[in-house]
């Protein structure tokens, strides 16, 4: 009798090692593909992150060049603004109504590049926030280009024959904020690359 029960006894032993054993193998395959899982989340969370850097290392770069084109607008327009209505001026004897003149004509020339430099503030802030001290010394000489032509014109300032020469240290100044926001966005279009 003592054997018939080793038999269901033993095939109950059995089955209960297997049955351990099924259980153990289940949990380390669970605990293996839970750490598989992680590692592959974290993996492509580090893929993600890395397109959204180079997303937005692309877009920066891409905003880059209107800043560079409004740039060498600007210049070119303060060039020939130099060379067109302040250079000639300079040697000529004009009376105070033709300086006058002259000037105001200045003054709206000025005026009519104001939406270049608002898009170029916008674009500044908006992509490339590290340049806004540069921007401001840029503002502030396109300002007292603006104030001096002001002055001139409502006679506060009563010595005209010096404003053509005070204007030209005006735009020269301008043009060296110019070149030094320029310089500016190469660097910052040389970090953006790295």
């Amino acid at each position: 009798m003592i054997h018939k029960l080793f038999g269901p006894a033993a095939q109950l032993a059995v089955g209960l090692l297997a049955f351990i054993g099924v259980i153990l193998i289940q949990i380390f395959l669970h605990r293996r593909a839970k750490t598989e899982m992680r590692a592959r989340f974290e993996q492509l969370d580090m893929q993600h992150q890395h397109e959204r850097r180079v997303s937005a290392r692309k877009e920066k770069l891409s905003n880059l060049e209107p800043m560079f084109n409004l740039l060498f607008e600007l210049r070119q327009f303060h060039s020939e603004l130099y060379k067109t209505e302040i250079e000639p001026n300079q040697r000529k004897g004009l009376s105070e109504a033709e300086i006058i003149e002259q000037i105001e004509s200045i003054k709206k020339s000025l005026s009519d590049q104001s939406e270049n430099q608002m898009r170029l503030n916008m674009l500044i802030h908006v992509y490339t926030p590290e340049l806004k001290d540069q921007l401001f010394e840029y503002e502030e000489a396109s300002s007292n280009i603006s104030i001096t032509c002001w002055s001139y014109i409502s006679s506060s300032n009563s010595n005209l024959n010096n404003a053509f020469f005070e204007l030209e240290s005006r735009i020269t100044e301008l043009m060296k904020t110019i070149n030094k926001l320029q310089s500016s966005l190469v660097k910052s279009s040389q970090n953006s690359e790295s």
